[in-house]
This record gives structure tokens, sequence and C-alpha cells, in this order.
């Protein structure tokens, strides 16, 4: 006797085809949704440290002192809080170092083969004097500061793939710089 395999149960081929493509679907969703999470990360990973390299400028700037000369009673204040007109620039890798500091901070070459050094981040900042009560010993100043990057991720043009500038700023911050013998 042989078995009688049309009334038993089970899945058609079509039912199987129609199954993997769902799965398919689905799983191609979580590919995309994968990829912009990486994405999102990279781009998280860039502005947390451009924040860091602002902080770390804005608290430089906050740690410059007016001093007096002898006993003069006239004030002098450090050159790199004094008023600009445009904007003072530097390029700075993750650390907030420039190429020179850099280099100077290891005793070697960032430009070669085993340093391999980059100096992503354009640094910018503007002192501007700004008002302070009259009853404060100090002087207050106005500052502006920005960082700008490259991020990894590419735009479509019509024409081609560009990378786009990210960045990440502080203006019209007061500061207030006490007087100090």
């Amino acid at each position: 006797m042989r078995p009688d395999f049309r009334n038993e149960g089970g899945f058609t081929i079509v039912e199987i085809l129609m199954s993997v493509v769902i799965l398919t679907i689905g799983l191609l969703a979580l590919t995309a949704l994968q990829v912009s999470s990486i994405r999102g990360n990279s781009s998280g990973g860039d502005r947390s440290i451009a924040n860091s390299i602002m902080m770390a400028k804005l608290n430089d700037l906050r740690s410059r002192l007016y001093y007096q000369q002898g006993g003069t009673g006239i004030y002098h204040e450090d050159a790199a809080i004094k008023p600009m007109a445009q904007f003072a620039t530097a390029n700075v890798n993750a650390l907030g170092l420039t190429k020179e500091e850099f280099e100077a901070a290891c005793g070697c070459d960032a430009d070669s083969p085993l340093v391999k050094e980059t100096f992503p981040f354009t640094l910018k900042w503007q002192v501007r004097n700004g008002t302070i009560p009259q009853s404060s010993a100090g002087a207050a100043k106005v500052i502006n500061i920005s960082v700008e990057w490259q991020s990894s991720q590419l735009v479509n043009t019509s024409t081609n793939s560009v990378p786009t500038v990210e960045k990440v700023e502080l203006t019209d911050f007061p500061l207030s710089i006490q007087y100090r013998n």
C-alpha cells in the first residue's frame, strides 16, 4: 500500500516564495536602518569632538587675565583676548591641537607615514569688546567660536556626490574678565 500524499497538510511553493519575499523586504529595511544608525553615530562622534574643541577654546579664553604691570595702576590685557576685527582661524586635530602644537607635544613630524595625523577641524574665534557694569572691576568681552568639519556623509547632487560641511558654534557669549595684580 502506498501512502496518499494528496491529503497531507503543508506549504505550497507559492506560499514559501511569498514568505521569502516578505522576509527579504524586512531584512532590507533593517539593513537601511543599520546604515542610518552608523551614519548617525559617526556624525554624533564628530559633533562631540567639535563641541569639546569649542569648549576648550572658550576655557582658554576664559583663563586669560588682565594684569597690572608694576604698581602703575595700568592694566594690560593678554594678547589672546584683545579685540579682533576678523575671525582667527586654525586647523586642529581631534584633540584641538594645531599641527605645530601636536608636533611640539609628541616630538614628531605629523606628516610622517608612521604618524599620519590629520587636522580635519577648522576652529574659528573672535573676541569683541562688550559692556560691563561700572561697579565691576574688570572688562567684558563677547566671544564667537565655531568649529567646522567635512562630514563623512555625502550629499547627492545632480552630477556627483559631495561631502557636507557641518558646524557647531557659540555666538555672542559674554565673558567677564577680572583685573588681577
